[in-house]
C-alpha cells in the first residue's frame, strides 16, 4: 500500500536525482533537454580578449544556470492575463 508520505518521499527521491544528474551534465558543458519541460544551460559573462588563444578561465567573472521553458510553458506566459489583487 503506497501512503501519501512515501508517494512524497518518492517524489522527492527523484527531484533530488534529477538536480543531481543534471548538475552534472551542465557542469561537463552539456545543454539539458528535459522535454516539454524545457532546458537548462550555462552562460557565463566575463571580459574579451584581443583573440581566442588569450581567453583564460581568469577571463569568466560569474556564471548563471538559464532555463529555457518549452512549449507549453511559453503558450502559457503568452496567455497569460493580468489582473490587480485587492489588498
Amino acid at each position: 500500500m503506497v501512503t501519501l508520505h512515501s508517494f512524497l518521499a518518492e517524489c522527492y527521491a527523484v527531484i533530488i536525482s534529477m538536480v543531481a544528474t543534471v548538475s552534472r551534465e551542465l557542469e561537463a558543458g552539456k545543454i539539458v533537454r528535459l522535454g516539454h519541460l524545457g532546458a537548462f544551460q550555462i552562460s557565463v559573462k566575463g571580459t574579451a580578449s584581443e583573440t581566442p588563444e588569450a581567453v583564460t578561465p581568469k577571463n569568466v567573472k560569474s556564471a548563471s544556470v538559464i532555463f529555457r521553458p518549452g512549449k507549453k510553458f511559453k503558450a502559457m506566459l503568452k496567455d497569460l492575463k493580468f489582473v490587480r489583487k485587492s489588498i
